[in-house]
């Protein structure tokens, strides 16, 4: 028989591979005795992503974690349920959740699961209850605006809750779901890493957000944004946030409708905030409708020259010639940075020149200047 668990003293791993395991018989048809001869003791880390588990085999699986694992902190529950019916995932989410809940977990992740608002009920006793929870996952979970909250409200009765790192993205958060969660996040001053693209985020939930992160700015690290809306009031209270951080590593802005001046006004505070000049690694700035050529060189020159640590940066889908995007690419691959300017259509084509808009900002300079100056204080 094949073997379709991996396990050593500190991990289990059922190997992805796309089984569809309906009952406990299958699972043991394939699996055999491998999860009942694992060494309980040290084990620290569980992974059952990628297969499909009905009812019956997650209740095998969770008699197994019940048992005593004073070592387990990392569980991946991401993608256990694919074509599966709706109704039937609480319940076997229910079952897995409920048998972690003697253990000190710190990292779950649920991601790609299909429950929305419906199925957070199978998991929301453990967000009030476990407070050695540092790393929560709910990426493309179908939360929606009620979903956001109800994790919010669970989150928020677990006062000793520490969270280091929160992912939702895929989820429509919206503007109510979002600032459900910023509430929570403000008062926890302990985020790392935040991370909700694709959201539907409009401008109050932005400002609510950007809000919270200013009290977490002190530890902030790597905030995803991209693919909401922020410009206008939100690109300033980002600026905020930026001047505030102390060992912000990434940044992703890409998709949020910036325009020319809120783009310019956000990577200017970068460039002014002298910690994130030398901590920031990774930039993602792409289709910001950053119509301005001129203005774009000279933020691409002020990035890929001034930043002593950036190693990567992408910025496609805004205003620039063809000839500069590879003059920037080339001149700085040689130095080992990862400059993605050009468009999937544009990387079979020639550097001749090609004619594009090229729009004169309709801001000086100076102003921009004297705005950074007032949101330092």
């Amino acid at each position: 028989m094949p073997s379709h668990v991996i396990h050593s003293s500190s991990l289990i791993l059922v190997i992805v591979q796309s089984i569809r395991y309906d009952s406990r018989e299958q699972l043991l048809a394939h699996i055999g005795n491998q999860l009942e001869e694992l060494d309980f003791a040290n084990l620290s880390e569980i992974k059952l992503s990628g297969n499909s588990y009905g009812r019956d085999a997650c209740d095998y699986i969770a008699s197994v974690l019940q048992r005593d694992t004073p070592n387990l902190t990392k569980v991946d529950f991401n993608d256990l349920f694919v074509g599966r019916k709706l109704d039937e995932l609480p319940g076997s989410l229910e079952v897995l959740v409920r048998s972690l809940m003697n253990k000190k977990i710190e990292y779950l992740d649920l991601s790609n699961n299909a429950f929305g608002p419906a199925g957070i009920k199978s998991f929301d006793f453990l967000l009030r209850e476990m407070s050695s929870l540092k790393v929560l996952k709910v990426t493309n979970c179908g939360l929606g605006p009620e979903g956001g909250e109800m994790i919010a409200n669970a989150l928020k009765e677990n006062k000793d809750l520490r969270l280091v790192q929160f992912s939702a993205g895929r989820d429509r958060l919206e503007n109510k779901g979002i600032t459900a969660l910023a509430g929570v996040f403000k008062e926890m001053k302990s985020l790392e890493v935040i991370e909700v693209p694709q959201n539907g985020i409009k401008k109050d939930g932005m400002l609510a957000l950007l809000d919270a992160l200013k009290e977490n700015a002190q530890t902030l690290r790597e905030v995803y944004l991209h693919d909401n809306w922020v410009k206008g009031q939100a690109a300033d209270k980002l600026a905020e946030l930026i001047y505030r951080t102390r060992g912000l590593e990434k940044l992703n802005i890409s998709d949020s409708d910036m325009g020319t001046e809120a783009a310019y006004l956000v990577i200017r505070a970068l460039h002014d905030s002298p910690s994130v000049k030398s901590s920031l690694i990774e930039f993602y700035c792409n289709f910001n409708e950053i119509t301005s050529g001129s203005i774009n060189k000279e933020v691409l020159e002020m990035l890929l020259k001034e930043f002593a640590n950036l190693k990567h940066v992408e910025y496609r889908g805004n205003t620039l010639g063809k000839k500069v995007k590879h003059d920037f690419v080339g001149k700085y691959s040689e130095e080992g940075k990862k400059v993605v300017l050009f468009e999937e259509e544009e990387e079979e084509e020639d550097e001749e020149e090609e004619e594009y808009d090229d729009e004169e900002p309709e801001f000086q300079a100076e102003d921009i200047t004297q705005k950074l100056e007032s949101l330092k204080l």
